[in-house]
């Protein structure tokens, strides 16, 4: 009976590894910024991403759970979900687009370019318990994929990457504020 356990135990460590875990590390840090008339703390999730690999990865906000399919199924997803009249997917396809540059960031339309061994932040506020459920709930709607992904007979979007660069459509900065209203609304979206 122990040796089943040990074939399983190695078995479920063979899966983390191969669904690419050891490619990228999160940490979650927590500051309190203060305690409002409720006697509840205020403050800021820091979700922090390296890049453990020597290849870039790609950061993008999903609705969906990353825990309920294989990335590559959430990364067609993500590829062909429309967002009004705009696809991710229109990147790699389109090449008579016209893209506006824009200094909001959308959960829906936010991806970053993280270079091999860089770090990224994501600054996730919150003020209430209803906020800090939902930046809670963060690691569990980010999709980190590897560049090589984009090009596998999978994806097949070969120059994706340097097209969100040409388009100057990427994330440039080391860290990013989100809001847990528009981030609630967008998990939400994933019934439509």
């Amino acid at each position: 009976m122990k040796y089943y356990k040990f074939l399983l135990a190695i078995a479920l460590l063979f899966c983390n590894v191969s669904k690419g875990q050891i490619r990228f590390e999160i940490k979650t840090q927590k500051i309190i910024r203060g305690v409002d008339n409720k006697n509840f703390p205020f403050g800021s999730y820091l979700y922090t991403i390296k890049n453990k690999t020597e290849q870039n990865q790609l950061i993008f906000f999903i609705e969906e759970n990353n825990e309920t399919l294989p990335c590559v199924k959430l990364l067609k997803r993500k590829l062909l979900r429309r967002y009004d009249d705009f696809s991710f997917s229109m990147i790699e396809w389109e090449s008579n687009m016209t893209i506006g540059n824009n200094n909001i960031v959308t959960p829906e339309l936010f991806v970053k370019i993280l270079a091999p061994k860089r770090k990224f932040t994501i600054i996730v506020p919150f003020f209430n318990r209803e906020d800090e459920d939902v930046a809670l709930k963060v690691t569990q709607h980010l999709l980190v994929c590897p560049e090589s992904v984009f090009s596998s007979n999978m994806i097949e979007m070969p120059h994706f990457r340097e097209n969100l660069q040409s388009y100057d459509f990427a994330y440039p900065s080391n860290n990013v504020v989100v809001f847990t209203n528009p981030l609630k609304l967008f998990i939400l979206r994933k019934n439509e």
